[in-house]
């Protein structure tokens, strides 16, 4: 692979190669493809050379699993488009690091893929067992399974429980369907002590095992199963991948170990204004609401 300064001089070139073919209209849309495909290409290499940087960083933490979880995201390039707003049609692409307020672009870090690049290049394992991310898989699938038992019954569970694709190391995972929300927060706190695991110095009143430091609870278990479907069209739910609830595992251990709350994005009511000295309070949503005369 080329390293980072050579890709982005093939970036830079293949950004005006890109804009010099979108110049001449249609006429130039073959050229144009062939930029683009070969800038989304350089853009891919410069972006997994980054992200290799940004992981020797978690690397010289003490616990990098616990740095790549409350780091939670690592920085990227991001390929943006420009189109014309009337007709749609491209009108010039650009490469940034920052949208919108300054707002730097990222990507989520996946822990399997953290662990991999680790693994390659001679680490020691990041997790504490590496079948974690089977376990992951498998669970996902006993929660797809209960998702289309809360809404459709037994029929679309046995469905789902028959017919959903498993790798092979997922499926040799022993998991049963979890009947109440207590078993399954039990389940997902089993994935997470084979993610990672900080001895609390206590143990467990059943079998005298170490308890973990991190712990996940029914509001972790709650967040997964609200946000892990999706509509597909009008009467389907588009069910997750294993991808999926990677993700939303290692948000629940983000919120843990940086001791947050989960956020609500809505739109809010705003706030009544404050009467102006002489004015009603009527009056003053008036004036607030005018806008200047042009």
């Amino acid at each position: 692979m080329a390293n980072m300064k050579e890709l982005a001089i093939t970036i830079k070139e293949q950004v005006a190669a890109a804009n010099t073919a979108l110049s001449r209209g249609m006429a130039g849309m073959a050229d144009y493809l062939v930029a683009k495909s070969a800038l989304d290409n350089a853009i891919e290499q410069y972006n997994k050379a980054w992200t290799g940087i940004q992981f020797e960083e978690l690397m010289t933490e003490p616990v990098p699993m616990v740095a790549a979880i409350k780091k939670r995201t690592v920085k990227a390039l991001s390929l943006s488009v420009t189109k014309n707003k009337d007709t749609g049609i491209i009108e010039k692409v650009s490469v940034q690091t920052s949208k919108g307020d300054d707002k730097v672009v990222v990507k989520d870090i996946d822990l399997a893929e953290f662990e991999d690049w680790a693994l390659e290049k001679g680490y020691p394992r990041v997790s504490v067992n590496s079948q974690w991310r089977w376990r992951v898989e498998r669970f996902n699938h006993v929660m797809c399974v209960r998702a289309g038992l809360d809404i459709d019954g037994e029929a679309a569970a046995s469905l789902i429980r028959s017919s959903y694709k498993l790798n092979d190391e997922a499926k040799s995972c022993e998991m049963a369907d979890p009947t109440s929300n207590r078993e399954a927060v039990k389940l997902l706190q089993s994935i997470v002590d084979q993610i990672v695991f900080i001895d609390s110095g206590k143990q467990s009143k059943t079998d005298g095992a170490p308890l973990n430091t991190i712990k996940v609870d029914e509001r972790d278990l709650k967040y997964i199963k609200y946000l892990m479907c999706s509509r597909k069209s009008s009467g389907s739910v588009s069910l997750p991948k294993a991808s999926t609830m990677r993700t939303l595992i290692t948000d629940a251990l983000n919120k843990n170990l940086t001791e947050r709350s989960y956020a609500f994005d809505f739109d809010h009511v705003q706030a009544e204004p404050k009467a102006l000295p002489g004015f009603t309070a009527e009056e003053t949503k008036e004036i607030v609401a005018e806008k200047p005369a042009a």
